[in-house]
């Protein structure tokens, strides 16, 4: 558990300088934490992808414009 907690950690505080960066470039860097979710390598996840699913598309929609260097989770 500890390496992956090391990589979580490091691909945090690489999203944040990147979009930190970036943001006077127009380049829109969030990084998004699905959670618990179902897959085919963890079929006792707690959600379905179909509850997690509209936050990925406001992230690469309009909706997402303004969101910039965050840590996105679904509203279960």
């Amino acid at each position: 558990m500890g390496a992956y907690s090391a990589s979580k950690g490091a691909a945090e505080a690489l999203m944040k300088t990147v979009a930190a960066e970036e943001k006077d470039n127009g380049v829109q860097v969030n990084l998004f934490d699905p959670l618990n979710t179902k897959s085919e390598g963890n079929p006792e996840g707690q959600y379905e992808p179909s509850e997690i699913v509209g936050v990925i598309v406001d992230l690469v929609t309009a909706q997402g414009i303004e969101r910039q260097g965050e840590i996105v989770k679904p509203n279960v």
